[in-house]
């Protein structure tokens, strides 16, 4: 009968501590917060590229493209290839003539 009453015991007592860590990840706002820092990210990634692009071809005139080229192989380690892809679309948008000036201005 005292192993039948731990075991409930310890079942009370872990269903009230993931009852607690939810109730308290619910106040501190995590699914909002997470949602405004995507939010932000996605927002923020066109210009960063634009920067990024700027500096990469100051330092290195000789091969910009490639050293763009190593920059875009380093992101794919921790990026997915998905995400890769729309940052190598901008940065083919943003080196075109005519286009980058506009979006510089923005």
């Amino acid at each position: 009968m005292a192993k039948q009453r731990n075991s409930q015991s310890f079942f009370a007592k872990a269903f009230s501590l993931l009852k607690q860590t939810f109730n308290e990840w619910l106040q501190d706002k995590a699914p909002q917060l997470g949602a405004a820092l995507a939010y932000y990210t996605v927002f923020s990634l066109a210009p960063l590229v634009l920067v990024l692009l700027a500096i990469v071809g100051v330092i290195f005139r000789d091969d910009p493209a490639g050293a763009w080229n190593k920059i875009t192989q380093q992101m794919s380690y921790f990026l997915d290839q998905s995400a890769v892809q729309v940052v190598q679309n901008i940065a083919q948008t943003a080196s075109q003539p005519g286009k980058s000036t506009v979006a510089t201005v923005i």
